[in-house]
């Protein structure tokens, strides 16, 4: 895995990092690994043999509203073009907006966020039972920090 990473702050209420990975494989075989690349819509599963890469980048923007409050927007990108890391070929784009607060002298974190992903090539979700090639998704995570 190769990853590089900028972050830069913008003023005080303002920042913004970039997350970029690039990684690969040789001699990927799904047959001698027993990891077969599932192929839902066809319910079979997929051999793959051969090289295969995968590559990403992930960027946030970070206003802080108050010292306690901020907000997060992500806007991520993530190519799979063997369906390798994930069964599924094709780019993957995230956007999310998540929000961070900030309490107890700042050892509690409460963080909900929005997530939409998209794969405009394959439909790599599931809705309910139905192959999709988007997902909503809401989440909410908390951080106990000692």
């Amino acid at each position: 895995v190769f990853e590089v990473q900028f972050n830069h702050k913008i003023n005080d209420r303002w920042s913004y990092t970039s997350d970029n990975m690039y990684s690969f494989i040789n001699n990927w075989d799904t047959n001698a690994t027993g990891s077969p690349i599932v192929d839902r819509d066809e319910a079979r599963p997929v051999s793959y043999q051969g090289w295969a890469n995968w590559y990403g980048f992930v960027n946030y923007l970070t206003y802080n509203v108050t010292d306690k409050l901020s907000t997060t927007s992500r806007v991520e990108f993530f190519t799979d073009t063997e369906g390798v890391r994930t069964g599924y070929t094709g780019l993957y784009t995230t956007l999310t907006q998540g929000a961070t607060y900030k309490m107890y002298d700042e050892q509690l974190w409460v963080r909900p966020e929005f997530r939409y992903d998209n794969n405009s090539t394959s439909k790599a979700y599931n809705n309910d039972g139905t192959a999709s090639n988007g997902l909503f998704t809401f989440a909410i995570d908390v951080i106990l920090r000692y």
